[in-house]
């Protein structure tokens, strides 16, 4: 934050302030706060005083005290327009985005040609992903400021929200024509890259990332991604492992285990578990006792799919001696994209999860098929991969089918502000086995990519996955089925965002398997 000039109060009290501000200057925080306060005290008018005071506050880690001082001395000085931009950076720090965003606004009403002001409602537009109105004033201070790196970064993430992606490149070469170093810029160019399908640029990206930092373990995990997504399973799966982070002396590094026991953990989503404890039964060839530390939700399926194995939800229970992440399995089994074992189904419903879904009063002499239209919204690419509920609309014409939701989560809102023909089998619904039973009783899942997916892959239901055009690495690139499940078809994206022609593909393959349905009850 930026400090203002003392106004003119008496003598003395200019002279105390003049002090605090020259030990604030240095740092002495504390000290400062004390002769601000002691102005304070007589004077609680004094606007510099308590803008001073609020700036202390905030470099001393107090922001709700900075902000209560800095709204007293607003309050007094309404049209200071350092005051008003020194609030803003309160206000953003206390999460207090839509009092921040007003606050900004009014700086541009008052100062309206600096580019520091625009550049404060740039980065809070950014916060709030406004995109066009970070755009229009990143342009603003770009235009202002023509030889400055950070207003061209702002502008590339404004380009980068509004998927314009041409000009995003555009602003980050810029950057890096000043600055080749610049380790944001390789980074977000990496992204921008992979999402358009400029594969072997964003590897050059990446790679010239870690040139300059080797123990960049988040951007040799994005590597990773790049290259398995291509099939090239033999270094992706080596730079997968750079999510595990430094070696931990009990971590298995596929060595013999006979006669001891290990735990293999979930460590990320409930997809990636189902798609990589297949596995699990090849370590336990080895004439080891198997350990599965699981989410809760999966519990009950896997204890079902693998009586042999323990299933605990607490890690600490397992007491093992050795331990692996279950998606570190297929580099340690050496798997390559042409030897994964898809032989399925691998995961079996519990019996009375199965009694329970046969008591649902499901459609006779129709197409059961399930839907999942969202995925988890804190998820990094969910923006791609998630559909509006309204887009599937056009299926929900096609003749002798009744769809039913296994949509859970935010996504599911969706359907209770909808009038199309879905059944809601929420409150079927308690855990993945719950999930599980129910796809037994459907004829077809049409799903983003999300865990229920995974869940009809290794149950050996049918399947269509409706893919992004930047797809998630396991599901490769061009092809129209699996290697990871057999009964999978996948509907590809063309163009990032659009899903209008999906829709359509599904619809007329929808109609195709609609007739066949009718044709063999007749």
């Amino acid at each position: 934050m930026s400090r203002e000039k003392a106004a003119r109060h008496s003598p003395e009290a200019n002279d105390v302030l003049a002090r605090a501000a020259r030990l604030h200057q240095s740092g002495q925080l504390e000290q400062a706060r004390a002769l601000y306060l002691q102005i304070l005290s007589t004077d609680p008018r004094n606007a510099a005083c308590l803008h001073l005071l609020g700036l202390e506050e905030y470099q001393a880690g107090r922001v709700s005290a900075a902000l209560h001082m800095l709204d007293r001395a607003v309050a007094l000085e309404p049209n200071n327009s350092e005051l008003q931009m020194n609030r803003v950076r309160a206000l953003e720090a206390t999460g207090a985005m839509e009092a921040a965003l007003a606050a900004a606004r009014q700086v541009i009403r008052l100062d309206p040609a600096r580019g520091e002001a625009w550049a404060l409602l740039g980065r809070v537009c950014l916060q709030m992903q406004q995109w066009e109105q970070a755009r229009e004033a990143w342009v603003r201070v770009v235009a202002l400021e023509p030889h400055a790196t950070d207003p061209l970064l702002g502008l590339a993430r404004a380009f980068y929200g509004l998927g314009e992606w041409a000009q995003a490149i555009d602003c980050y070469e810029k950057v890096l024509a000043f600055d080749p170093g610049a380790v944001v810029c390789w980074h977000d160019l990496g992204t921008i890259h992979t999402l358009c399908g400029h594969y072997a640029e964003a590897e050059r990206c990446y790679r010239r990332l870690l040139a300059q930092a080797p123990d960049r373990h988040g951007t040799r995990l994005q590597l990773a991604m790049v290259q398995l997504l291509q099939g090239n399973f033999a270094e992706g799966l080596v730079n997968f492992e750079a999510r595990n982070g430094p070696a931990d002396p009990a971590r298995w590094q596929g060595e013999p285990l006979a006669g001891q026991r290990i735990l293999l953990y979930a460590e990320q989503g409930y997809g990636d578990t189902i798609q990589c404890v297949r596995f699990a039964p090849a370590v336990a060839r080895d004439g080891c006792e198997v350990v599965l530390g699981v989410t809760p939700p999966l519990t009950r399926l896997l204890r079902a799919s693998f009586p042999a194995m323990i299933v605990v939800e607490d890690a600490a229970e397992a007491k093992a001696a050795r331990s692996c992440a279950l998606m570190s399995l297929p580099h340690l089994l050496g798997v390559r994209a042409e030897t994964i074992p898809a032989v399925v189904p691998y995961l079996r419903v519990p019996e009375e999860a199965r009694v329970k879904a046969k008591r649902i009063a499901w459609a006779a002499n129709k197409l059961r098929v399930g839907l999942v239209w969202a995925g988890n919204p804190a998820h990094v690419l969910d923006r791609f991969r998630s559909i509006p509920l309204e887009a599937l609309r056009p299926l929900c014409a096609v003749p002798a089918v009744q769809f039913y939701s296994l949509q859970m989560g935010a996504g599911a809102a969706q359907l209770e502000q909808s009038d199309l023909p879905i059944i809601d089998l929420r409150a079927q619904i308690g855990d993945m086995a719950d999930t599980a039973a129910l796809l037994e009783q459907l004829d077809l899942l049409i799903a983003v990519d999300t865990a229920v997916l995974h869940l009809a892959g290794a149950l050996a239901r049918p399947a269509w996955i409706l893919t992004p055009a930047a797809p998630d690495w396991r599901w490769l690139l061009e092809r129209e089925d699996s290697p990871w499940y057999p009964t999978l078809r996948l509907f590809r994206q063309r163009r990032l965002g659009d899903w209008a022609p999906v829709i359509a593909r599904v619809d007329g393959a929808l109609r195709e398997r609609a007739q066949q349905k009718f044709e063999e009850t007749l």
